[in-house]
C-alpha cells in the first residue's frame, strides 16, 4: 500500500495507528521513518538509528528486515519527492523479495507520479488518508479518561496529526483557516475545495478523507478513486462557520447539501450550523416562530417565540447568560458546556421559558449530564431538535437525570432548509 499526502495531512499518525492495530493484533511490525538523513527503525523490542544509506543499500537493509523478523514494515519517508521515488523502489524490491507486506507513506503535494510503485506494477495499492472512528481514537488515547478522548476527537475527528495535543491542532485550525479569504472558506465547503498545500496554506490539514457516497468499503480500499474529501472535524467546521457567517443563505444551503449525509448530526457539523443560522436569520428579520414541543408522555403543546425581543449569540458562557435577563438563542463557548447544543429563553406572557437543545438527526439520543451543572437548579427542560417533520423516529434513551424531556419540530425549519437546499 502506498499513501500518498501532503505534508501535515497525517501520514505519520496514520502509520503509527496502523502499527499499534496490526501489533494489538499479533502482528509483527518493523516502523522505519526517513527524514532528511536520519532513518530510525522501531520494532516491538527496540529503537535505532542509521545513516540515510542504509535504506538506500540493498544488502544492509535486506539485513535489517530480515533481523527483524517483521510480517509488516512501515515506511514513513519525509525526503524529498525526487528521493522518495529512489527509496521507494529499492525498499519495495528488498521487501517483496522477504514476502513482507509493506506501506509506504510518502509526501506528495499533489504530485501524482509518487506512489511507489512502476505504472506496469499491479502489487502496490495506492491510497489516501482515510478517517478513524470516535472508537478508535478512545482506544488509541487509552491512557486518557473518557472525557480527555472525547475532547480530542471533537477537535481532531477521523484524522490524527496531533491527536494527543489538542491545544496544537486547534493552533494549526485557526492559521489554515486564518489564511484562506472568504471566497476560499466558500469553495473548500461546497466542494472545489484545493487537495493539496496550494501557495503553503496546507489546506490538507483541515481534510478527512471517507469513503464516497455510494461506493462500498471495498471500492474505497482499492485507492483514490474511492474516496472523498470532507472537513475533518467539529473544530474545523466552526472556524470555518466563523469566517463564513456573512455567506449567503445559498452558500450555507450548498454546504448543507453536500455534507448532510456524513454524520450530520455530530456537534459542529452542517445540521447544527443551519440550526444556530435559522435563528439568527429569526431574530435578525424579527419573525414569529412556532414550536411544537412534545415530552415524554406524547403531549404535544404549540409554543410562540417572538423574535424581534431576542438576542443572537453565538458563543456565550451559558452559566452567565442564565444570570443575566436577557432572552435570546445561545450557544456554549466551551466543549465542557456541551451538555446540549444551544439554549433558547423567551417570555411568554409573564412567564420566562428556558429550553436547553440537543440538535439530533440520529435514531436515539441519551442524557449524559443532569440539569444542576448548567442551571444550579435540580429541574430543566431539554429538548431534542428532532427534523424533519412527521419523518423523524429520534427517541431520548435512559435515564432523564432529571430533566424534562421534549422534542422540537418546526415547520418553519422545514422550509427554511428545503429553500436553502434546493
Amino acid at each position: 500500500v502506498s499513501l500518498v499526502g501532503c505534508p501535515g495531512v497525517g501520514k505519520t499518525w496514520c502509520g503509527q495507528l496502523v502499527a499499534y492495530t496490526l501489533r494489538n493484533k499479533g502482528t509483527s511490525v518493523l516502523h522505519v521513518a526517513v527524514q532528511d538523513t536520519v532513518v530510525t527503525a522501531v520494532t516491538e523490542q527496540k529503537r535505532r538509528q542509521f545513516s540515510i544509506e542504509i535504506v538506500l543499500d540493498l544488502h544492509a537493509f535486506k539485513d535489517l528486515v530480515e533481523s527483524s523478523s517483521c510480517q509488516v514494515c512501515i515506511l514513513d519517508l519525509s525526503v524529498r519527492s525526487d528521493n522518495a521515488v529512489e527509496i521507494c523502489e529499492v525498499m519495495r524490491g528488498i521487501l517483496q523479495i522477504s514476502c513482507v507486506k509493506f506501506m509506504c507513506l510518502v509526501s506528495g503535494h499533489g504530485e501524482e507520479n509518487i506512489i511507489g510503485k512502476r505504472p506496469d506494477s499491479s502489487k502496490t495499492k495506492s491510497f489516501v488518508m482515510w478517517s478513524w472512528t470516535e472508537a478508535d481514537v478512545m482506544k488509541m488515547l487509552g491512557s486518557k479518561s473518557e472525557e480527555e478522548a472525547r475532547a480530542c476527537f471533537l477537535v481532531c475527528g477521523g484524522s490524527v496529526r496531533y491527536l494527543k495535543d489538542p491545544s496544537e491542532d486547534k493552533r494549526h485550525i485557526l492559521k489554515t483557516v486564518g489564511q484562506m479569504t472568504p471566497e476560499q472558506v466558500t469553495d473548500f465547503l461546497s466542494g472545489s475545495r484545493p487537495f493539496s498545500d496550494v501557495g503553503s496554506k496546507q489546506f490538507t490539514r483541515l481534510l478527512a478523507f471517507y469513503a464516497k457516497r455510494g461506493e462500498s468499503e471495498e471500492s474505497f480500499s482499492q485507492g483514490i478513486t474511492g474516496a472523498e474529501f470532507l472537513p475533518r472535524s467539529a473544530a474545523v467546521l466552526e472556524e470555518l462557520g466563523k469566517q463564513a457567517q456573512s455567506a449567503s443563505k445559498r452558500t450555507w444551503g450548498r454546504v448543507y447539501h453536500h455534507l448532510r449525509q456524513r454524520n450530520p448530526g455530530a456537534a459542529g457539523t452542517a445540521f447544527e450550523m443551519l440550526v444556530h443560522l435559522f435563528w439568527k436569520t429569526c431574530i435578525s428579520s424579527g419573525t414569529e416562530v412556532h414550536l411544537q414541543l412534545t415530552d415524554q408522555h406524547e403531549v404535544t403543546t404549540s409554543v410562540q417565540v417572538k423574535c424581534a425581543s431576542l438576542g443572537y449569540s453565538g458563543s456565550v458562557n451559558i452559566k452567565e447568560a442564565l444570570s443575566t435577563t436577557s432572552n435570546g438563542y445561545f450557544t456554549p463557548e466551551s466543549s465542557s458546556q456541551k451538555v446540549f447544543d444551544s439554549m433558547l429563553r423567551w417570555t411568554s406572557g409573564d412567564k420566562v421559558e428556558v429550553f436547553f437543545i440537543q440538535v439530533s438527526i440520529g435514531k436515539s439520543h441519551g442524557v449524559a449530564h443532569g440539569p444542576k451543572s448548567m442551571t444550579g437548579s435540580t429541574t430543566g427542560n431539554l429538548a431534542l431538535w428532532d427534523y424533519p417533520p412527521g419523518q423523524k423516529t429520534c427517541q431520548w434513551t435512559g435515564s432523564d437525570m432529571g430533566w424534562t424531556l421534549y422534542k422540537i419540530q418546526c415547520r418553519q425549519f422545514h422550509d427554511f432548509v428545503y429553500e436553502l437546499v434546493l
